[in-house]
C-alpha cells in the first residue's frame, strides 16, 4: 500500500510534468532571445516577452488545475498562471509612448511580474514538498524569479545607460537558469508518475 504522499504524487506528476515541461522550454527560448534580440527593437523584444509571459501563465495554470483536487498547494500555480496571463496582456494593450518611457514601464512590469510569479512559485514549493518530487527545482526556479525582479530595481533601472543591456543579460541568465530547473523538475516528475503508478488490473 502505498502512503498518502505517494499516492498524491502517483497522481499528480502524470497530469503535470508536460506542462513544466513547456514551461522549461519556453524559458530557454526566451533566454536564446535576449542574447540574440537587437537591443534597438525594444517595442519587439516587449511583444516577445509579453508572449513568453502570457504562454508560461497559461501554462502554469493549467497545470495547477487538476493537483487542486489531491493539494491545495497547487493553488499558487494557479495564482501564478493568472498573473502571468494578466502581464502578458497587459504589455500587449500598453501604448508605444517615448522610448526612454516605455523602456522603464517595461522594465518596471517585468519586475513585478518577476517578483510576484518568484512568490507564488516558492510557496508552491513549500506546500506542496510532501506531495511531488524535485520540489526544490520548482523553489529554486521561484528563487530566480524573485531575484531577477529584485535586480532589475535595484541595479538597472537606476542606471538609464545601461538599462537595456544589462536587463537583457539579467533575463537571459535568468531564463536559462529556470529553463534548466524546469525542465530537470519535469523529468522528475515524469520519472516519480511512472514509478509510483499503480499497476493495471
Amino acid at each position: 500500500m502505498a502512503s498518502a504522499p505517494e499516492a498524491s504524487a502517483a497522481h499528480v506528476p502524470a497530469h503535470n510534468w508536460g506542462w513544466f515541461l513547456l514551461r522549461g522550454i519556453l524559458a530557454l527560448l526566451l533566454g536564446l532571445a535576449a542574447i540574440a534580440f537587437p537591443l534597438s527593437a525594444l517595442f519587439a523584444f516587449t511583444l516577445l516577452f509579453a508572449a513568453y509571459a502570457f504562454a508560461d501563465g497559461l501554462a502554469s495554470l493549467v497545470s495547477g488545475i487538476p493537483g487542486t483536487k489531491e493539494h491545495k498547494g497547487w493553488g499558487a500555480l494557479i495564482f501564478r498562471g493568472v498573473t502571468g496571463i494578466l502581464v502578458g496582456l497587459l504589455f500587449l494593450v500598453l501604448p508605444a509612448v517615448a522610448t526612454i518611457s516605455y523602456a522603464y514601464v517595461t522594465l518596471a512590469m517585468l519586475a513585478v511580474w518577476s517578483i510576484i510569479a518568484g512568490t507564488f512559485e516558492i510557496a508552491a514549493a513549500i506546500r506542496l514538498r510532501r506531495a511531488i518530487e524535485g520540489e526544490l527545482m520548482l523553489g529554486l526556479s521561484g528563487l530566480i524569479s524573485l531575484l531577477l525582479g529584485i535586480a532589475i530595481i535595484v541595479f538597472v533601472m537606476p542606471v538609464p545607460a545601461a538599462t537595456m543591456l544589462s536587463a537583457a543579460w539579467l533575463i537571459a541568465i535568468f531564463a536559462f537558469v529556470s529553463g534548466i530547473l524546469l525542465v530537470m523538475q519535469a523529468l522528475r516528475l515524469r520519472k516519480t508518475g511512472i514509478t509510483l503508478q499503480p499497476p493495471r488490473q
